[in-house]
């Protein structure tokens, strides 16, 4: 997945969220995009994403430190 691709690549520090951008969208879509996650939320989002669900990753430059742990509720 291009997940690991972003994780083993150096210079890669975290992922954005991009997500709820269809008129369709829930609520919770909406609310995550643009989100700045680590690796491991960004997994665990990838894990809970609906059926015919919109959510995409984009890399985040940086060091895995720089970056607060968000994960939905």
């Amino acid at each position: 997945t291009s997940l690991k691709v972003y994780k083993s690549a150096d210079g890669i520090g975290a992922i954005e969220v991009i997500d709820g951008q269809k008129e369709t969208s829930d609520d919770e879509c909406i609310d995550r995009n643009g989100n700045i996650v680590t690796f491991s939320d960004a997994e665990y989002l990838m894990g809970v994403e609906h059926p015919n669900g919109t959510l995409s990753l984009s890399p985040v430059a940086g060091t895995p430190s720089q970056f607060d742990t968000v994960r939905p509720e």
